[in-house]
């Protein structure tokens, strides 16, 4: 299955609560580019993304709303694991037993946070690199769940 691990769009500067910083024009243009890349994306492969999880901040509930009118992705849950300070390793267990209970799970996105996206990248694919993420960025996983580790398959980075 493709895991895609999403940063949220470029956000509004700091605000006194993080959790409630809105994406800015850029960030809705950055989130519909990737609307649209995981679109081709899904039809090229032939397997659309099924799934979504998405941090419970604004800015990424505000670019999965833009990305899903372009993807139209059913089965959406609000995870408050995939937040900037989220611990990878419960995470990359909590997607395994996810993929055994959905039997109709063919592509999950995540829409989630630096550092979390940086460090759930090498969690699950048994790597060091720690990749920066710029704003909008979307990292494809080719992950085999019987082995509970993938690698990067694709990427893409909006203008």
């Amino acid at each position: 299955m493709y895991i895609f691990v999403m940063r949220h769009g470029e956000a509004a500067p700091s605000l006194q609560n993080d959790q409630q910083r809105p994406l800015n024009e850029s960030g809705v243009a950055q989130a519909q580019q990737c609307g649209h890349w995981l679109e081709s994306f899904s039809k090229r492969s032939k397997k659309p993304v099924s799934h979504a999880m998405v941090s419970p901040y604004l800015r990424t509930q505000q670019t999965f709303e833009h990305v899903s009118k372009i993807t139209n992705i059913a089965n959406v849950n609000e995870n408050s694991d995939i937040v900037p300070n989220g611990n990878c390793q419960v995470m990359h267990y909590f997607i395994d037993q996810f993929a055994v209970k959905n039997n109709d799970l063919t592509g999950l996105l995540l829409v989630s946070h630096m550092p979390f996206v940086s460090y759930f990248i090498d969690e699950m694919c048994d790597i060091h690199t720690s990749k920066i993420f710029s704003t909008g960025t979307i990292v494809c996983l080719d992950y085999n769940v019987d082995e509970s580790k993938g690698y990067i398959y694709d990427s893409f980075t909006p203008d």
